[in-house]
């Protein structure tokens, strides 16, 4: 398994697919590096572990398939990449398979085989919210749900296209132990958006995001984990190269 060819294997939406399925109704949650530290038992800088995040995850993944309301997305450029061409992380300064290592022997141990997956990197590339969920979102009603800060420039943003928005405010770190709070406060902003309109939601609140997308998907709600991709949405800013 750890021989220098060593890849991953999972198998990919292309960016059409992918448009075909949340066309379908399906929604989103992305499963990176921390999320699987998480799963682990670690933490992160901006969350700390908690059981029962962990026990969600699992959950999330082993009941994953073609048919589930929701898409996982993983590395695409990275779990599939053998291990002697990882490249080095300018961020980090160590090799690529030291950072993604651990979510390719998860996928090899835990993720269903035989589902295909969405690219977790979706967000990050310039324009793909644009091209890709533009046009299913313009007659929705978005609940964006995700701290103060992210909150303020979403609303300050002229370029920003949609008119029926709503919001749902988290904290900055450590969402998760908000969590009940956060589920009841985005039930109640469902419960105020018109019956004729349909809400969306879109979340950027750590790791917090997969397990709000996962218990909306599963109740009808379309939902994305847009994480950072919020941050850059609609502005002259690229997230690309952080890829």
């Amino acid at each position: 398994m750890f021989q220098g060819g060593f890849i991953a294997g999972a198998r990919f939406f292309t960016k059409e697919e992918f448009k075909r399925e949340i066309i379908k109704g399906r929604s989103f949650l992305r499963l990176n590096e921390g999320e699987i530290h998480l799963m682990n038992g670690g933490r992160i800088h901006y969350q700390m572990y908690e059981k029962d995040l962990e026990k969600s995850f699992r959950e999330l993944v082993r009941n994953y398939s073609d048919e589930a309301p929701y898409v996982i997305g993983l590395a695409k450029i990275y779990i599939n990449e053998p291990n002697r061409i990882a490249r080095i992380d300018p961020k980090k300064g160590i090799a690529h398979m030291y950072t993604w290592m651990p979510i390719k022997v998860m996928y090899r141990i835990l993720f269903p085989k035989h589902a295909t997956y969405g690219d977790a990197h979706a967000f990050y590339y310039d324009n793909f919210f644009q091209e890709t969920m533009e046009n299913h979102l313009l007659n929705k009603h978005l609940i964006v749900i995700s701290n103060k800060d992210s909150i303020h420039a979403f609303r300050e943003n002229k370029n920003i296209p949609f008119t029926k928005v709503s919001f749902v405010e988290t904290p900055k770190e450590n969402s998760y132990a908000s969590y009940r709070k956060i589920y009841t406060d985005i039930e109640y902003m469902l419960s105020q958006v018109p019956k004729h309109e349909t809400p969306v939601l879109l979340v950027s609140t750590g790791p917090t995001s997969k397990q709000l997308v996962y218990e909306f998907s599963r109740r009808g709600v379309q939902s994305f984990d847009i994480g950072k991709g919020l941050e850059v949405l609609y502005k002259n800013e690229s997230i690309q190269k952080h890829i």
